[in-house]
């Protein structure tokens, strides 16, 4: 399992993945082309539709807020997916404007633990569509594909009973695994 095979490439997507390949419970495999994650699935355009489609997906889960679906956009209605809000973050910060004298660590486990406290009923809405039967192919995204998208899939790698060790180590964007990690600690 390398990241060269779990990253999909895109021209406008920059953070689109396949959960596939992880070792989980009783020797099994989470299945490669079943589930992934994303930026910003509004940003489709061009040969990145074709490349979209051929995917096969069913299901769009949306974490972003309704301003942010509509002021971005949201995956192009053409594609007839299951689409899914369900932000789960209600209490917005801009990782861009904290201070150089905050410990972006701990700054961030404390947001993941209020998005996971405030957002419980949106988590359990997500999980129950990655949980349906018809829902795959499905895609799990916001707006870059990091933080309310790394939550949400470390909660469905966990799930499938992949090692808090491996979950921890899984690249997720920007936001260094230590801080995914204790997010979920």
């Amino acid at each position: 399992m390398t990241e060269a095979l779990r990253h999909v490439t895109f021209d406008r997507l920059h953070n689109f993945r396949d959960f596939g390949g992880y070792p989980a419970a009783g020797g099994r495999r989470v299945r490669w082309g079943r589930l992934y994650r994303s930026d910003s699935l509004g940003k489709l355009r061009g040969d990145d539709l074709a490349r979209f489609s051929a995917l096969g997906l069913r299901t769009v889960i949306d974490l972003r807020y309704p301003w942010e679906a509509d002021a971005g956009g949201r995956v192009p209605a053409a594609f007839g997916l299951a689409y899914h809000s369900c932000s789960i973050e209600h209490r917005p910060y801009d990782q861009a404007e904290l201070a150089e004298v905050v410990d972006p660590v701990r700054f961030l486990a404390d947001r993941y633990a209020e998005v996971a406290a405030d957002g419980a009923a949106e988590i359990s809405q997500a999980l129950q569509v990655v949980a349906a039967a018809d829902s795959a192919p499905l895609v799990i995204h916001c707006a870059s594909g990091k933080d309310r998208t790394g939550l949400v899939a470390a909660l469905v790698l966990s799930l499938l009973g992949v090692a808090e060790d491996d979950i921890a180590a899984a690249p997720c964007g920007s936001t260094s695994p230590a801080t995914w990690a204790s997010a979920m600690r």
